[in-house]
């Protein structure tokens, strides 16, 4: 806990940012809500790493910086991170260039002691309809003991955290949640999720005991809202994302 008995996984993603950035200052209130709240998965990390990782990239576009070589510059001496980032550069084929419609993203976070990031492909119609045709997730967690369950761990976090981020997750109204059962509580179903998900376990040489229930679902929404910039030229700053104006 910080000051103000403010839980401190809400600063996961931002008072751990590795960039190597000369100078900076960070600052968080609390906020009555007067609505109860309970755990989520990768609390944090996931609301934090959707602003990060997506200024991270704005800033490297006004710089005339790649994103993925920006990454890899701002974290030199950062073992854990060089390893993920290389990783990304050696197998994801990363472009930022795949024509009007199509686009790849990328986004790292560290959280629960692990550092994730994952590549994101999408495509956005003509309408505007978002669809994720891959997700490339690089993991350096330290210590694996079953790759199997380490795998399906990844992919399960990612859907669900893309579930909040394309949908919305709980909707709130007069002070009651609204959608309170699976009939109106949307999530991502076969048909939503990517065709094609892979993951990479990129151990470091010196090893540690680090999550990985939760590490990727925090890169995922930013890696998709910066993939969806490349296809359309568009930012997007909210969610749910399957509303956005494209």
């Amino acid at each position: 806990m910080g000051e103000e008995k403010i839980p401190a996984f809400s600063q996961r993603g931002v008072a751990n940012m590795p960039y190597l950035v000369p100078s900076r200052r960070h600052e968080y209130s609390a906020v009555q809500s007067h609505i109860p709240i309970g755990y989520h998965r990768a609390p944090g990390a996931n609301s934090t790493g959707f602003i990060v990782e997506q200024m991270v990239d704005e800033l490297a576009q006004a710089g005339g910086w790649d994103p993925l070589e920006w990454r890899i510059k701002l974290t030199e001496g950062n073992e854990p991170w060089q390893r993920v980032l290389l990783a990304m550069k050696e197998k994801s084929g990363w472009t930022t260039d795949m024509g009007r419609g199509e686009g790849m993203g990328l986004a790292v976070v560290a959280s629960h002691g692990t550092v994730a990031g994952c590549v994101a492909t999408v495509a956005v119609s003509r309408r505007g309809q978002i669809f994720i045709d891959k997700l490339d997730f690089y993991i350096n967690s330290g210590y694996v003991i079953n790759p199997l369950a380490a795998r399906e761990q990844a992919e399960s976090s990612a859907i669900w955290e893309m579930s909040h981020a394309m949908f919305g997750g709980l909707v709130i109204r007069d002070g009651r949640i609204v959608n309170t059962n699976f009939d109106s509580y949307q999530v991502m179903k076969m048909a939503d999720t990517p065709p094609e998900i892979v993951v990479h376990l990129e151990m470091s040489e010196d090893q540690w005991w680090g999550g990985l229930g939760e590490p990727t679902g925090p890169p995922t929404p930013p890696a998709v809202a910066n993939a969806i910039f490349y296809a359309t030229g568009t930012r997007i700053r909210s969610t749910p994302m399957a509303n956005a104006e494209l």
